[in-house]
């Protein structure tokens, strides 16, 4: 790559992934005067040889990360991309409706549910009784081992593993979002956030709490619904972030206006999906 790099004589190398290490390879050969990192990252290249980071300002405050990057940081308003699959399905009406309780939901890679993540999650159960909580994590929770090993997690804090239902790989990305109709309101983990899975969970309508931390993966969270406006659902302490889902779980009337039947453009998650259309698929503003 960065011998076709130097050969078609690149004047600007923009990186658009290099969350991991053999992405940052080209820019460490230094192939093209100026190079740039854009998306998909977890934080710095850590590369002297790259120039210039694009980022906003929700996930790098000015002022408070600059230490943490080898590059310049170039801010614009929308550094974020999503582009749902064409057959994507159409949000559905709250399962609570028919279920009769909550469901919370993750569909976050395991290695993001540490131990202050599931004591978070659990407090949220106890306080929501009837609640349940789903989570899918690629092929993990295929494994009965890793099902139970999590299981046993919540039962350290006192939560039933029939209020848990543990979800494997689902093929076809279609089928992926369309599991997500069976979730009421969705959990971002910390303090690593969800990335593509919460751009997901939104675009299928779902509300996200997310508890905003002190770095680049701990504010996507935030980075998101802060363009969807929807910065009632950001927390940035463990306190506030279970009492925001609580409320949440209480609010039936916020997924779904009281009074009033579920129609196409009668719920948050009507409103979610499309302020998500305009802003996360919008070009980027510079």
């Amino acid at each position: 790559t960065a011998n076709r790099v130097r050969r078609d004589e690149i004047d600007i190398l923009v990186l658009g992934s290099f969350f991991r290490g053999k992405d940052r390879r080209v820019l460490a050969h230094r192939c093209a005067p100026l190079q740039v990192g854009y998306h998909n990252r977890v934080a710095s290249t850590g590369l002297d040889t790259a120039d210039y980071i694009i980022t906003e300002a929700v996930s790098d405050p000015p002022g408070q990360v600059e230490q943490h990057y080898t590059e310049a940081l170039v801010r614009i308003t929308n550094h974020n991309v999503y582009l749902p699959p064409p057959d994507a399905p159409s949000p559905a009406p709250p399962p609570c409706l028919k279920n009769g309780y909550v469901t919370f939901g993750s569909f976050n890679n395991l290695a993001k549910i540490g131990d202050d993540v599931i004591a978070a999650w659990s407090q949220i159960l106890k306080r929501v009784p009837r609640a349940r909580l789903l989570l899918r994590s690629s092929i993990h929770f295929d494994n009965a081992t890793t099902r139970t090993y999590f299981a046993q997690r919540f039962a350290s804090h006192g939560i039933d593993t029939e209020r848990l239902e543990f979800q494997g790989l689902k093929a076809l990305r279609k089928d992926h979002l369309a599991g997500m109709r069976e979730v009421d309101i969705t959990l971002d983990p910390f303090p690593c956030n969800g990335g593509t899975t919460s751009c997901e969970a939104l675009w299928m309508g779902l509300p996200l709490i997310s508890m905003e931390t002190d770095s680049y993966m701990g504010r996507q969270g935030a980075s998101y619904l802060v363009k969807l406006g929807l910065d009632d659902f950001i927390a940035r302490d463990t306190e506030a972030y279970v009492e925001k889902a609580v409320q949440l779980a209480a609010d039936t009337h916020v997924l779904r206006p009281c009074g009033k039947p579920y129609g196409p453009k009668s719920s948050l998650r009507f409103s979610t999906m499309t302020s998500t259309y305009r802003n996360l698929k919008r070009p980027i503003a510079t």
